[in-house]
């Protein structure tokens, strides 16, 4: 049964609505796998296989009886920075080892009552504060399953960790900076960044009683890790719509749907910019900038004019900082830190210990403003716009940048990672991730698709355009043949 793996969710539902699966055989193929595989990957933090059998007998009395939600029967890994009812929720960090949730942050709610089985807990860099490695004090590295010698970047990387080594169909992950898209882009999957607010937290970020976890508040989206942009899509439905525990989603009305969008031959009518160097003056391996260029050559192929143009960048990386540090509420994070700081990442320290000056942080403020105008005003003109989702492929575990850019320096900086997606965290435009290409190492590269406010059915549609239009939609060898190589 190794095809259940990389099966994917529409089929898998369609084959537990049929009762030609069982939600319990799906269950145990999948805590098998994770058995099998998951030592060396090490994407999991958490897994209860008694709790999933329960929920899996549930699940098929359910079955029996005809009653079948959107993704009934369909084990699903939730990162590690989500709150699971009875289920232990880290951070990442030693801080929270012990904590148990009383109750399930909105988005696990919402796919239980799809029908959904929560496999386990994903592995996630520390409160969230790393795009490059996912990695920590509690339970270590976790490694890219396309090169096990490579990190699947951050902080979503336990996730996007599983679903490449066909842990599991789907995963839940966040992205503050980037920790949806990165990873998809260093483990060949599509991820999406939904419009800020589309689909509701709490009290995973948003709960001040839980420092740490409560950081990212007004840059946190909430996004699927999926083998095709059709589960990502379904994912992203079961968890939209508003919540009046989320202040930044109570103001919205029930969003469309966005499943069974339709896999259009032709992008005819749509305007696309994009860029290969717009990510902050870094520098960006040849051979992401060529296999951009050519997934542009094909939008152009598929009926899109497209213009080779960018915005004006407005918010710079250490202005982002700032603003991450000023939602991280670092009195708090200073108390529940006391006696756990010898295990507290760098990053953390280095954000908590740094002197921010009021000029500093207005000016953060100020420049947040500005950029969400200059998107405005840029997508009066463009549709859409398409950049790399990061510079360079997966780079070796442990490292803070790529080592295989001609001319940047080894260990390169950790924002290098970041800088093609932080900035539509900031503006909170829906953004997304997809294999467009593979690197001359055989590994992923990912285009990043962005476009307006509200405008995520534009984004799914161009993603699954380009997707119907690619040799390997899903990627480009399977992930469990690197797993088989490395005999383990």
């Amino acid at each position: 049964m190794t095809e259940i793996a990389f099966m994917g969710v529409h089929k898998l539902v369609s084959l537990v609505r049929a009762k030609e699966l069982s939600p319990i055989e799906i269950s145990k193929y999948f805590l098998d796998r994770i058995d099998e595989h998951d030592g060396v990957v090490n994407a999991f933090s958490t897994v209860d296989r008694e709790d999933v059998l329960t929920q899996a007998r549930e699940s098929e009395r359910a079955q029996m009886a005809g009653r079948c939600g959107e993704l009934h029967g369909i084990p699903i890994g939730i990162k590690d920075l989500i709150f699971t009812k009875g289920l232990r929720t880290t951070g990442g960090s030693r801080i929270y080892a012990d904590l148990i949730p009383t109750q399930d942050d909105v988005v696990v709610e919402r796919l239980r009552a799809a029908g959904a089985i929560i496999l386990g807990k994903t592995n996630t860099a520390e409160f969230g504060f790393s795009a490059n490695q996912t990695d920590n004090d509690l339970f270590g590295a976790t490694r890219n399953p396309w090169d096990l010698t490579t990190s699947p970047g951050g902080s979503s990387g336990g996730s996007a960790a599983a679903v490449a080594a066909g842990l599991c169909p789907v995963a839940v992950g966040s992205d503050g900076g980037g920790s949806v898209r990165i990873p998809s882009s260093f483990c060949g999957l599509f991820g999406l960044k939904p419009t800020f607010g589309r689909i509701p937290l709490f009290p995973g970020c948003r709960d001040p009683q839980f420092p740490g976890l409560s950081a990212w508040e007004p840059f946190e989206h909430i996004g699927p890790i999926a083998q095709s942009v059709a589960d990502g899509a379904l994912m992203a439905d079961v968890m939209s719509g508003p919540d009046h525990r989320d202040r930044h989603s109570a103001q919205y009305g029930a969003p469309t749907s966005l499943s069974g969008l339709a896999k259009l031959d032709s992008l005819s009518g749509l305007t696309i910019a994009w860029s290969t160097d717009w990510n902050g003056g870094e520098l960006v391996d040849p051979a992401v900038a060529d296999a951009l260029e050519a997934a542009v050559e094909r939008l152009s192929e598929l009926g899109a004019t497209v213009v080779n143009d960018a915005p004006q960048r407005a918010v710079a990386r250490e202005q982002f900082a700032a603003l991450v540090a000023l939602e991280a509420d670092p009195p708090a994070l200073r108390m529940a830190m006391q006696g756990y700081e010898e295990s507290v990442d760098d990053r953390v320290l280095q954000m908590l210990n740094r002197e921010w000056t009021f000029e500093e942080l207005s000016a953060a403020v100020t420049s947040k403003k500005a950029m969400y105008l200059k998107f405005t005003e840029f997508f009066d003109r463009y549709d859409a716009f398409v950049t790399p989702t990061v510079p360079f492929g997966a780079m070796p575990l442990g490292q803070e940048g790529p080592d295989r850019i001609a001319g940047q320096k080894p260990n390169a900086p950790a924002r290098a990672v970041i800088g093609f997606c932080y900035p539509f965290n900031v503006t909170g435009h829906p953004a997304a991730s997809i294999p467009c290409r593979a690197s001359a190492d055989d590994l992923p590269i990912g285009m990043q698709i962005v476009s307006k406010w509200h405008r995520d059915d534009l984004v799914l549609q161009i993603a699954a355009t380009f997707e119907k239009s690619i040799a390997h939609p899903r990627g480009f060898v399977p992930a469990a043949n690197v797993l088989r190589e490395a005999d383990v």
